[in-house]
């Protein structure tokens, strides 16, 4: 008699601990499946910022070879022809670096045409400097007038 009932009670926890397996088993997928979410978010989030702190690089890296050209007269005369204005050789896609990857780092120096250029309805950039000496200042011209808006 006592042993029937010992076989009894085991049966019945048998049944149990599989349940309670079965439960385990299905929080750690959940908790896998959660790591590997956050991780992939972390993984793309990474990613964005080191994009973002290259592109800033290239952008700075434009910035100070536009310089260099124009501050030597040199490389005015050689590298430029004398027009750092329209010269797509020396201001498209200049390769910063190389490291053999499908997307080498580069940038490109553009400035938008005059809507008087035969040459807006092609492309309605160029490659090249803009020349800010030649506008006008409406605020300085404001001021010269003591804004009466008589100048002139």
């Amino acid at each position: 008699m006592l042993m029937r009932l010992r076989t009894r009670v085991d049966a019945r926890r048998r049944g149990v601990v599989l349940i309670a397996v079965l439960l385990i088993v299905v929080v750690l997928s959940l908790a896998a499946f959660q790591y590997s979410e956050w991780i992939t978010a972390e993984y793309r989030a990474t990613d964005g910022y080191t994009r973002s702190v290259q592109t800033r690089a290239l952008a700075d890296s434009g910035v100070h070879y536009t310089a260099a050209l124009i501050g030597n007269a040199d490389a005015m005369t050689n590298t430029l022809n004398g027009n750092p204005f329209d010269n797509a050789q020396a201001f498209q896609t200049v390769v910063v670096l190389d490291n053999g990857s499908s997307r080498p780092a580069v940038f490109s120096i553009l400035s938008l045409r005059a809507p008087d250029d035969p040459n807006t309805a092609t492309q309605a950039y160029r490659f090249g400097l803009a020349d800010e000496a030649g506008k006008i200042n409406v605020n300085a011209l404001m001021q010269l007038d003591n804004g009466k808006g008589d100048a002139g």
